[in-house]
């Protein structure tokens, strides 16, 4: 493959290996050792056909955005500093080739007059080639956990709107149980989003199955919303995933004074994991040649 002539300089590489050596200090990878290892295998196995695009498993008309995200989700993945939590003490030279031929993608891919150069250089075929090629299924199961990811580190800041949008874009691409009830549990904060609310967790339990804190959270979302019809204001809503006390399927006690009913409190949300392959893109400060 023409990509094997592209290199990367040593001041290149040890510069990304230490943003990423520091963005996985801020934010260790959450993955067991095994499927680690699989993974790494994996990429061990089909680095040699693959190009730059199936490497980051990027499509031709990736945006600088994805493969940012490209880079991060394998640079994160098979960074040197794995290799005693992956067995690998005195052959880390595994992850060194993987970590320096990723960098090189990421270099080639998010340089525009790079870019185009290296397409000329594969081919129309060079889109076909290489065991790195994933199916559309596999495809849109990792944009829509791109998503997901992007939509919880969103929620983090308090940037309600954004991380409902992203959600939004995950339950569409590839509808998963905890995408839905992460979307509820946002949409509590607000009284006018109550009823989809109630929507996404009935989807949650569609795809996913029985729940009973899911089940707890749809039962008090549609008492908050009687309530608010009724003009009494309730005890403040809690996450799906949260849990308050109440026996499944009850909502919380309510001392049945009637006031006026506030807007919805500001509540803590379901927080799940942040996979390596969602991380937020590098930092803006990368010299010129490597933007």
């Amino acid at each position: 493959m023409s990509d094997s002539l592209h290199s990367v300089t040593p001041h290149e590489l040890a510069l990304f290996s230490e943003r990423i050596g520091r963005s996985l200090g801020e934010r260790p990878l959450e993955i067991g050792v095994q499927e680690h290892r699989e993974r790494v295998a994996a990429l061990v196995r089909e680095v040699g056909g693959a190009t730059f695009y199936q490497l980051l498993a990027l499509g031709p008309t990736a945006t600088p955005e994805q493969v940012h995200e490209g880079y991060e989700r394998v640079a994160r993945l098979v960074h040197p500093s794995h290799a005693p939590y992956l067995g690998l003490e005195g052959r880390e030279g595994v992850l060194e080739v993987l970590f320096e031929r990723a960098t090189a993608a990421y270099i080639i891919l998010s340089h525009p007059g790079k870019r185009r150069d290296y397409d000329r250089e594969i081919g129309p075929s060079g889109w076909h080639e290489g065991g790195t090629s994933k199916s559309r299924a596999e495809e849109n199961r990792d944009r829509a956990r791109n998503c997901f990811n992007r939509a919880t580190a969103y929620a983090a800041k308090d940037e309600i709107h954004f991380a409902i949008e992203m959600l939004r874009e995950a339950t569409r691409i590839d509808p998963q149980a905890k995408y839905f009830v992460l979307l509820g549990d946002l949409q509590t904060r607000n009284h006018h989003w109550l009823r989809h609310a109630a929507d996404s967790y009935a989807r949650a339990l569609e795809i996913g199955g029985p729940d009973p804190q899911v089940e707890e959270a749809m039962v008090r979302v549609r008492q908050r919303m009687a309530d608010i019809a009724a003009g009494i204001a309730p005890r403040e809503l809690e996450p799906a995933a949260a849990g308050n006390g109440s026996k499944p399927g009850q909502p919380p006690a309510d001392d049945g004074r009637r006031r006026p009913a506030p807007p919805l409190r500001t509540t803590g949300f379901t927080r799940y994991e942040i996979e390596a392959d969602g991380s937020p893109a590098l930092p803006d400060d990368l010299p010129p040649e490597e933007k």
